[in-house]
């Protein structure tokens, strides 16, 4: 039997076992997942906090990860927000800078010896 660029075509071997048969893979790489869900897991390791790889498994949505990984955060006392910085006070925030303004301006006056 001739191909058809002129060349003999290869031989057809029947395949008789299942497992022999060679299937593209399905998964390529790790899984991708959204923004909220790369959060927490980025919260739980600053915390140090151990993702179990059943938790992966059970919770297969997008959604039911979250919902797992926010319940894991809980169980430990914390939440999503809790790796972002807390914003300091109005008031803390003018006593800085007064004192700041002050120690600068006594170290201009011990420099220029006024």
């Amino acid at each position: 039997m001739a191909d058809i660029a002129g060349l003999p075509a290869a031989p057809s071997i029947p395949c008789t076992h299942r497992d022999q048969l060679l299937l593209p893979a399905l998964c390529t790489g790790p899984r991708q997942y959204g923004k909220r869900v790369e959060k927490l897991r980025s919260v739980c390791r600053a915390a140090t906090i151990t993702i179990p790889p059943t938790l992966y498994v059970r919770n297969k949505g997008e959604g039911a990860l979250e919902a797992a990984l926010e319940e894991l955060l809980a169980k430990h006392g914390l939440d999503a927000d809790s790796g972002a910085p807390t914003p300091l006070p109005p008031l803390l925030l003018l006593l800085l800078t007064c004192s700041t303004a002050a120690v600068v301006l006594s170290v201009l006056a011990r420099w220029h010896r006024w």
